[in-house]
């Protein structure tokens, strides 16, 4: 077998690989689709009611980057002008 038949036979290998990729990749498509369709229906608080949230996800997420930075979590109360046991419970969530 010479180098142009192994390269030939290396391609198709790899053209087999690539379909099957895009057929899994259609198929998980059509079930993430799926699964958006089926929550859409399950809203928790339809009509929001309750107490709204005093800090944003993005506030949230910041909290929590911080900790993993090292920051204590007095700091982030001083930062964010809270609670301690709220920033624990974010932090934890």
């Amino acid at each position: 077998m010479n180098k142009f038949q192994r390269v030939k036979k290396e391609l198709d290998r790899y053209k087999l690989e690539v379909e099957k990729l895009k057929k899994e990749i259609e198929i998980l498509t059509y079930e993430n689709n799926l699964l958006k369709s089926n929550n859409i229906d399950k809203v928790h608080n339809e009509r929001e009611a309750g107490r709204k949230s005093r800090f944003s996800d993005m506030d949230r997420e910041m909290m929590r980057m911080y900790r993993i930075q090292g920051k204590t979590i007095k700091e982030i109360t001083e930062m964010y002008s809270c609670s301690v046991g709220l920033v624990h419970k974010i932090v934890s969530e």
